[in-house]
């Protein structure tokens, strides 16, 4: 039998001894989700007293369409029928709190975030048997979680309309289908899925309203907004997690805490043992050096954590060419117009080593796509005005190219220079 207590599906009460893996806000992101999960699992093979625990917004995700603002599909499906395996398998370690987008699958508001409706859009891509399973699933979600050591968890921020526990645990999910977001803030109880902040006053109230003997919570951590730094101090009492969605890779943080230490402030919870960096750039880097990271984190697109590794150091000719191809790959993953930074960064590079024929290759794609979009956004505009600069963008890309195959004896660039040519020419048609 778990140790971890389970009140009526609305109260976790984790026990006074192990550790428990805290992140927040997944959003559908497979990639951190697994990455979680293989944390959990990797100390669950060393100690069995390992608890797992989502603060809810597994689901929705952004969707295809939107490639060019987020760098991930949603991936909701998947990890929902991966979840529900994690349930079976590690019953009593491994949980997840409601969160606002779960909630409107079991009677909630139905959340637009990425698309009108995200309750129907991942209803409908699974299908009605499915979707049923997800539905039951979901309502076994609670909306707090207790330790003894004297921090709580939710999905938002506390709520001060909680009257005692009992009401807590007798609130139904149900019959919000049809109200507006700003209607939920004042819907007792349920506003903690949607609250983004709450006053000392209110979290006290919260924090009262919820005791119990052995659980006299005077900490409360939650999710639901963004902190791009990973994690905000709200109050003496309360901090925000930010562990996945909107976070770059490097500033992503997951809690660990001893189930059996005492907490009275959220200072206390501000040491890196117990704030984790969810992806371990540091760690990797001084494993790796740093040109072998930068490296590995390209290949894995982690661009952000190659831009980390090389942001600092020494005048060299490979930091340079390292830090532009990060910037172009960047720009081809259409996270951003990454070519201006991509092109200063070549030319450092070659500034310090011209014969370096990987940077002049580089280069040449960088002129390239530059001309393409120069020409893309000519077509839509006055034209004439930018045959000139067009036709001078792919002349850079050719001479490039040409200095790729003749400085370095490695590129056979024949194919790439009669690309160019073919645009250069039709400029002139």
């Amino acid at each position: 039998m778990s140790p971890v207590q389970n009140l009526n599906n609305r109260v976790l009460l984790f026990p006074d001894k192990g550790s428990l893996l805290v992140c927040s806000d997944v959003h559908g992101n497979k990639e951190d989700y697994l990455h979680m999960v293989g944390i959990f699992l990797d100390q669950f093979r060393q100690d069995k007293e390992t608890y797992l625990l989502f603060l809810g917004d597994l689901v929705h995700g952004p969707q295809v369409a939107q490639r060019e603002r987020f760098t991930y599909v949603d991936e909701s499906e998947f990890i929902m029928d991966h979840f529900m395996d994690m349930v079976q398998t590690y019953s009593g370690n491994v949980f997840t709190l409601l969160g606002n987008h779960e909630h409107g699958h079991v009677g909630g508001v139905h959340t637009g975030k990425f698309c009108t409706d995200e309750v129907l859009e991942l209803e409908n891509k699974v299908g009605v048997s499915k979707a049923s399973t997800y539905r039951e699933f979901m309502g076994s979600f609670p909306l707090i979680a207790l330790t003894q050591t004297g921090v709580a968890f939710t999905h938002g921020a506390p709520s001060a309309t909680i009257g005692c526990l009992d009401d807590l645990l007798n609130v139904l999910y149900s019959g919000h289908e049809n109200k507006t977001i700003n209607q939920m803030y004042d819907v007792p109880i349920l506003d903690l899925l949607w609250k983004r902040c709450a006053t000392d006053q209110e979290t006290d109230a919260f924090f009262s309203s919820i005791r119990l003997e052995g659980y006299e919570s005077r900490v409360v951590i939650y999710g639901h907004d963004i902190v791009e730094e990973g994690f905000a101090v709200e109050g003496v009492n309360r901090g925000i997690l930010s562990t996945s969605f909107g976070v770059p890779d490097v500033n992503k943080l997951y809690l660990r805490l001893d189930l059996g230490a005492r907490y009275g402030t959220i200072t206390d919870l501000q040491d890196k043992k117990i704030l984790c960096q969810f992806w371990e750039f540091e760690k990797w880097y001084v494993e790796d050096g740093r040109y072998q990271f930068a490296e590995k984190a390209i290949a894995q697109k982690k661009y952000d954590a190659a831009l980390f590794s090389l942001e600092h150091g020494e005048e060299d000719y490979q930091r340079y060419f390292l830090l532009g191809k990060t910037c172009l790959l960047k720009s081809s993953e259409m996270q951003g117009n990454f070519l201006d930074r991509a092109l200063t960064y070549f030319e450092r590079s070659l500034d310090l080593l011209s014969s370096f024929a990987p940077t002049h290759y580089m280069m040449a794609q960088c002129y390239e796509l530059k001309g393409l979009h120069v020409k893309q956004k000519g077509e839509k505009g006055n034209v004439q005005k930018k045959i000139g600069s067009v036709g001078e963008i792919f002349l850079k890309a050719l001479q490039h190219y040409r200095s790729a195959e003749t400085d370095g004896l490695v590129y056979n660039t024949l194919v790439d220079r009669q690309r160019v040519q073919k645009e250069m020419r039709s400029r002139l048609l």
